[in-house]
């Protein structure tokens, strides 16, 4: 638990100050997940989102071998053997946590990736947001004044 707000405020401006905005006007630094959506009609999804799960257990998608056995059959006899599915997916990220430095996102993955998929840092922008143009410029000017 952070007990020196005054101190996370400090580094957090002289990071702003500092880092590359990517091109961006006020970013914000969202790490996303990935969240991988079963159930698409194979026949609409391109081949390459098409997946075989474990009937007994939807969840466990078979990889490798398997995977391409089943597929080979399926093209040849357009059944589903009884303990599996063959279904389409659609991949998608997932907002988790928005934050002012890239420095602050990507410690949060490193502290948190035992517990999510797949992670990116999404860099989106502030503009036309006044509530965080203002705590972006209150830190910027707290770092002019520590100098």
């Amino acid at each position: 638990m952070i007990t020196d707000y005054h101190e996370v405020l400090k580094k957090s401006a002289e990071t702003i100050k500092d880092q590359d905005n990517r091109c961006t006007a006020e970013p914000i630094y969202l790490v996303q997940q990935k969240k991988r959506l079963y159930g698409m009609d194979p026949d609409i999804v391109d081949d390459s989102e098409i997946v075989w799960l474990d009937g007994e257990n939807d969840c466990c998608e078979i990889d490798g071998d398997e995977r391409a056995t089943l597929e080979a059959l399926y093209q040849e006899t357009f059944t589903v053997p009884a303990k599996y599915h063959r279904t389409g997916y659609v991949d998608q990220w997932e907002f988790v946590q928005p934050f002012f430095t890239l420095a602050a996102a990507e410690a949060y993955i490193v502290m948190n990736s035992h517990r999510m998929s797949e992670t990116r840092i999404y860099v989106d922008s502030g503009f036309r947001n006044y509530e965080w143009q203002a705590v972006r410029a209150m830190l910027l000017a707290k770092a002019k004044k520590t100098k």
